[in-house]
């Protein structure tokens, strides 16, 4: 509630704005006059409304508005000459145009104020006619002028093509393949099972700058034996620019026995197709059979050659398998054996192939394989040719993903692949050379299925030796480990007085967690050594050597898993030293000297037939700490 005063002085507060409000008038200029007392009712006059006006209502006899004040407007000049006003237009939708600005520093360039002349349509004049042809349609000029005002920011007013902050990301890109190159170099790179390219293919992001820094640092004088080994035939790696959706720039393809096995088999028969034209076995026709032997002897092959393209792009691909003959520059015929390659889109990779080297590759070959890597038996082959499509170079399927592998692994009847000696031999080659016979060359589904067999054999083999090497590995870091646990009990173990092992607590920590590591590196061993037999399942005959490392092995496995079981009984018996000597502190002391005897006044039995009094802190069960194994527990029923 509030007092009389306080009234009073609100009261006073009320009259003084009224009184302001009611001494200030607006002054009204003639023109607004003649408007306010212009009326099309007759006889109206104008008279103060106390009634609001609305500012979106319009006007009326009884009320008035300001006049709005036309804003001045300052712009900059494009150049030191002011510029020049031109006449209003009539046309309403026609928007206010800006000049774009200089290329000069905006520091550097005078400003000067444009009053801009009164128009019936406000902003629907232009500075200058000739600036509303350069920059063309609306969205451009917007485009062109915001862009200008951006790049004009910069101190030096040039654009900023490449930031800072891509720089740096670059850079780091460019250190991570430099790192990943060493590991693989030092056969250090732990291999990522679940990456985009499966086990086969080490992807990394590289944009086009950082792989310009990556060979920077190859070219430093500290990383010389680096760059002869990414320079040698030992790394495999591409780098396409701009790859295909959901692949990376930057791709290293790992060593695998199935990959090789199939195209030193499939290089084998090839070869020997050669080898008995050479001889002119396979040449039928009498007047041609010298240049097609001369032909046939001027085609090579080389195993993985680099092959670089002619886009400005700076693309590097290494195809599995290539020949090339001698008249030609680049690789006339390509393989690409897929292999647990799901990122490497075989019809891209072919285009690629010819597009980008300007029909110079003439023949692609594609075995795809990756269904059998996820565990289905089914196998496709795919063959694609260059072709001349007015002045571009286009990729022509010849045979588009034909099955000579069933879901059964069974060779599919009356398929083969069908190559022939033109597709050998680049275009400017085979016009220079004499009319040669085109022997053709079929590899039926039947030796196919042979070679992936073989190839799978092998594949199996080395998977499962490496495999077993590494279950070997940790069984023998396991038996260190637990050898290193034991040697400390011995060291620091004191005997307490209910026979047990006295440690300390950091000690008897550490045994337990050598005991824990143990335990888990024998139970994943032992799945990996599941894995093993599947593997050895999968191929129809034993392999003896195979076995016989097995069995090792298995053994090995067994006599840890008994040094184990001995650890877990002795830390049973481990007691740290506090609680012992909580023991010790908390158990009475018995009498049995004849000289501490005494007599109880009053009683006739001595102090030393009494037993001892029960003391309330004497603990009734020990609280040491007990291991318990998971591979003694039993499931409960």
């Amino acid at each position: 509630m509030t007092t009389r005063s306080e009234r009073d002085r609100i009261s006073r507060f009320r009259r003084s704005l009224t009184d302001f409000f009611r001494s200030v008038k607006p002054q009204l200029s003639a023109s607004h006059e003649g408007d306010c007392t212009s009326s099309n009712l007759p006889g109206s006059q104008h008279t103060s409304s106390k009634r609001k006006a609305s500012a979106s209502a319009p006007s009326s006899p009884l009320s008035y508005r300001f006049k709005r004040k036309r804003p001045i407007l300052t712009l900059p000049s494009p150049s030191p000459t002011p510029a020049k006003a031109v006449k209003p237009t009539s046309t309403a939708s026609e928007p206010l145009l800006i000049p774009p600005p200089s290329s000069t520093p905006p520091s550097s360039v005078p400003r000067e104020t444009v009053v801009l002349p009164p128009t019936p349509f406000p902003f629907a004049q232009t500075l200058d006619e000739e600036s509303d042809s350069s920059l063309g349609s609306r969205s451009d000029r917007s485009r062109s002028v915001s862009s200008e005002s951006i790049d004009s920011l910069a101190s030096s007013g040039k654009p900023r093509a490449y930031g800072a902050k891509q720089q740096r990301q670059d850079a780091a890109d460019a250190r991570r393949v430099l790192k990943t190159i060493q590991q693989f170099k030092a056969d250090e790179y732990a291999v990522k099972k679940g990456g985009p390219g499966g086990k086969y293919l080490i992807e990394r992001t590289l944009r086009y700058r950082g792989y310009q820094k990556l060979w920077e640092e190859l070219e430093k004088e500290e990383n010389q034996e680096l760059l002869d080994y990414v320079k040698g035939d030992k790394l495999r790696f591409d780098y396409i620019r701009r790859p295909c959706k959901g692949s990376k720039q930057f791709v290293i393809h790992m060593p695998s026995s199935f990959h090789e096995t199939m195209l030193i088999r499939l290089h084998d028969e090839i070869v020997q197709w050669l080898n008995s034209i050479r001889s002119g076995t396979l040449c039928t026709v009498e007047s041609t059979k010298e240049a097609t032997m001369d032909a046939a002897k001027k085609i090579g092959s080389t195993l993985a050659t680099t092959v670089e393209c002619n886009a400005p792009h700076g693309d590097r691909l290494e195809p599995d398998l290539s020949y090339t003959s001698e008249g030609c520059s680049i690789a006339d015929l390509v393989v690409e054996v897929a292999w647990s390659q799901r990122k490497l889109k075989l019809p891209e990779r072919a285009t690629r192939f010819i597009t980008e080297t300007e029909g110079a590759i003439r023949t692609v070959v594609a075995l795809d394989l990756n269904d059998i890597y996820r565990g289905s038996r089914l196998a496709t082959f795919s063959v694609w040719k260059a072709q001349l499509d007015g002045d571009k170079w286009t990729r022509a399927t010849v045979v588009d993903n034909q099955m000579f592998l069933d879901e059964d692994g069974q060779a599919v009847k009356d398929c083969s692949l069908r190559l022939c000696l033109k597709d050998f031999i680049c275009e400017a080659e085979e016009r220079e050379l004499e009319a040669f016979e085109n022997v053709s060359l079929n590899i039926p589904s039947t030796m196919l299925r042979d070679f992936y067999q073989i190839a799978v054999r092998k594949n199996v083999i080395r998977e499962v030796e490496n495999g077993m090497k590494e279950i070997m590995k940790k069984v023998n870091d396991a038996a260190k480990e637990m050898l290193r646990a034991r040697k400390m009990i011995q060291e620091q173990k004191a005997k307490h007085a209910r026979n047990h092992t006295v440690m300390a607590k950091n000690d008897l920590a550490e045994v337990r967690r050598v005991i824990c590591k143990a335990e888990e590196d024998i139970n994943e061993m032992k799945h990996t050594m599941i894995d093993v037999k599947e593997m050895m399942d999968e191929v129809g005959d034993k392999l003896p050597r195979v076995v016989k490392k097995k069995v090792e092995v298995e053994n090995r496995m067994a006599e840890v898993e008994t040094e184990m079981a001995e650890m877990q009984e002795e830390a049973e018996k481990i007691v740290e030293a506090e609680e012992a000597s909580e023991e010790e502190a908390s158990e009475p002391e018995h009498i049995t000297s004849e000289e501490s005897v005494a007599e109880t006044p009053g009683s006739d039995t001595s102090r030393a037939t009494q037993p001892p009094p029960a003391s309330p802190r004497t603990p009734t069960k020990s609280t040491r700490w007990r291991f318990r194994s998971p591979l003694k527990t039993s499931p409960k029923h």
